[in-house]
């Protein structure tokens, strides 16, 4: 996974107007796909035929629960509405990153670490999420692509990383992979050893 610098790309925020639906606007889409190369932010897949989709990293408009995992309930049926036009929330992805489909896909999904405090429309809580992000140098240092695998940066980094479709993980890139970081394993782990 490759490190996007979102202040790069919020240089050019003059260029993109001020739209209800900022993320619609197609100066924005060309700057954010053309930035990684007309590549997907999560899986570095080429969006070659496919329209670039601009991902609300944040969901826009309700946030569901995955499994047993904690997520900001009090905005499940209305989501992060406050950050839909905020570039800042945005990633380029392709459909079956942004979508769920099958086995894979973020959807409205964003799962939080237990002990995640809640972002409010007015506050500065800082939420521990759970979902790999390319905009976040730690994130990205967990895990990158060679060739068509995806290699862990570290062997305890391995239960850490946890992918809904885990036989996809370790087959190939072209494969979007739900991806969140699996805390109470790498506590567990970094304890032992």
């Amino acid at each position: 996974m490759r490190y996007i610098d979102l202040e790069t790309l919020l240089a050019k925020r003059g260029n993109w107007g001020n739209s209800a639906e900022l993320w619609k606007n197609e100066l924005l889409k060309k700057d954010f796909r053309d930035y990684f190369n007309n590549k997907c932010w999560y899986t570095e897949v080429l969006l070659i035929g496919q329209d670039a989709h601009i991902d609300h990293f944040r969901p826009k408009g309700k946030v569901k629960p995955l499994e047993k995992y904690n997520y900001n309930k009090p905005l499940a049926t209305c989501g992060y509405y406050w950050l839909e036009n905020d570039p800042r929330n945005y990633r380029v992805c392709c459909v079956y990153a942004n979508r769920k489909t099958g086995q894979g896909g973020k959807g409205n999904f964003f799962p939080l670490a237990d002990e995640s405090p809640f972002l409010t429309v007015h506050g500065e809580e800082c939420e521990i999420p759970l979902l790999l992000d390319p905009c976040n140098h730690e994130d990205v240092a967990l895990i990158s692509f060679v060739g068509n695998q995806v290699i862990a940066s570290s062997v305890k980094d391995l239960d850490k990383i946890f992918c809904k479709n885990p036989q996809n993980l370790v087959k190939q890139r072209i494969t979007p992979h739900f991806l969140i970081i699996e805390l109470p394993n790498y506590y567990e782990f970094t304890t032992k050893g």
